[in-house]
């Protein structure tokens, strides 16, 4: 016990908010708010997420899921197989002698 020292009960939470509203209706109903009673932003059903766990979250929503990347891998392929099989087919046939007797010849 220190008798020359003040005690005081610590919140836990946000010390300070800035707040920027989108839309001047915004600000009259925060200003309508009662300022004797202490708002609380962050609740157990609607929880703001802060410091490390936030960039927890953030590095975890970031990896991609392994199915959904082999899935677009595949659907790259099957399209760059498609393109590629249309490019030989179209080089064959360039080099297929035509009416004239000509054939065009190609860089393969």
């Amino acid at each position: 016990f220190y008798p020359n020292h003040f005690y005081y009960s610590i919140t836990q939470g946000f010390k300070v908010a800035y707040v920027v509203f989108d839309k001047p209706s915004g600000l009259q109903a925060a200003l309508r708010l009662s300022s004797h009673k202490t708002q609380v932003l962050s609740t157990s059903e609607s929880p703001i997420v802060c410091g490390i766990m936030k960039w927890c979250k953030e590095y975890n929503t970031r990896i991609v899921d392994p199915e959904l990347l082999q899935k677009d891998i595949e659907g790259f392929m099957k399209s760059y197989d498609r393109k590629a099989n249309e490019n030989d087919a179209r080089d064959k046939q360039a080099m297929e002698e035509d009416n004239e007797g000509w054939i065009t010849v190609t860089n393969k």
